[in-house]
């Protein structure tokens, strides 16, 4: 969930913001915010509203009611064909302009641009040679929905999937343009990736997975004086933990005392001085001051836990698949960044609604 939720909200993932001149008079004037957010799986809308310019006149045929400003009741026979009636009340016919014109203003930005992606992508997996089938479509689907809904059922994905998106202000037209898109961008990326993986990737990969790892607490301040008091506390005879959670800057360890789960030395996330000092520590043992960045930190080594035995030779294909979708999962995200940036650039909207 919260993998795709990133993509589909600006506070977790990246919001494209870019302004495209228009070359009608009316948007010589103004510009227009292209809006799009990346997905982890994929990218999709935020659901923010665009609004238009409002005083673009309803799309009608010269003489259609629309533009007389007569009562729209005309037998539906009697509507242009290029407008057809799509629903009506007695004599009270809607037409299809009637609704694409606010779908347009309202939502039309946002699904122009996961079109324009989807295009695109198709062209580069022509260019490439590159077929994508339903059934990619389908197992891009089945498997973005098994990582948003990991704890969940499967047949709980439709309902869960449609909460996810009222909640994201997503519509479901939206959301299968999104992962047809990621099923092209996934057939594109794969090669690369595919192509990247050697024996020293995957020996990393074992180290991270397999090799020697530490249980340790650590105290987060945002300056020395801080560092100070807790120093204080500890030296008072104050447990760890305890000390933690009272002064701890860290807003996701400290409520737990400081607790990080087990990494090893090869583990990203963690800057390098940090788990240079972690593993230097014997148990039990509390660190002088680490400085990591803006952050200061004192860090108590519980235990070391030995290797697990486990041959390389066994688990080099389980890794190779394991590294691969992660890695090419890297590529996707990129791959839109890249496909967005080039429609910012180039793209031109003629159609100022």
């Amino acid at each position: 969930m919260r993998t795709i939720a990133s993509c589909l909200t600006v506070g977790k993932g990246v919001s494209i913001l870019r302004s495209l001149r228009q070359e009608t008079d009316l948007l010589k004037k103004s510009q227009v915010m292209l809006v799009a957010v990346l997905l982890v799986a994929g990218c999709g809308s935020d659901g923010e509203r665009t609004d238009g310019p409002r005083d673009v006149q309803p799309l009608a045929k010269a003489g259609s009611p629309a533009e007389t400003g007569a009562s729209n009741t005309a037998p539906i026979e009697a509507i242009d064909e290029a407008d057809p009636v799509i629903a009506h009340i007695d004599k009270i016919n809607i037409t299809r302009s009637q609704i694409v014109k606010p779908l347009i203003e309202g939502y039309g930005l946002n699904v122009l641009l996961n079109t324009a992606t989807l295009e695109m992508a198709k062209q580069q997996a022509a260019k490439l040679g590159l077929v994508v089938t339903p059934d990619d479509i389908a197992a891009e689907h089945d498997a973005t929905l098994a990582k948003m809904f990991l704890e969940a059922k499967k047949e709980d994905y439709a309902q869960l999937l449609d909460q996810f998106l009222m909640q994201q202000h997503v519509s479901r037209p939206e959301f299968d343009i999104i992962l047809e898109t990621n099923a092209y961008l996934r057939k594109i990326a794969q090669p690369l990736v595919e192509a990247s993986i050697n024996d020293e990737k995957l020996q990393e990969a074992f180290k991270v997975l397999y090799g020697e790892t530490v249980q340790i607490r650590h105290i987060q301040c945002s300056n020395p004086q801080e560092i100070a008091v807790a120093k204080r506390m500890l030296a008072a005879g104050e447990p760890f933990d305890e000390v933690a959670r009272k002064v701890s800057r860290n807003q996701t360890t400290g409520p737990m005392g400081g607790e990080l789960p087990p990494f090893s030395r090869n583990a990203a996330g963690y800057p390098q001085v940090f788990k240079d000092v972690a593993f230097s520590l014997k148990p039990g043992e509390v660190s002088d001051t680490v400085q990591a960045g803006d952050a200061y930190h004192l860090i108590l080594l519980e235990k070391r836990i030995e290797p697990k035995a486990v041959k390389f030779e066994d688990v080099k294909e389980s890794l190779r698949h394991d590294l691969a979708d992660r890695l090419t999962q890297v590529q996707v995200k990129n791959l839109r960044v890249q496909l967005l940036d080039q429609i910012t650039v180039s793209m031109k909207v003629e159609d100022p609604m």
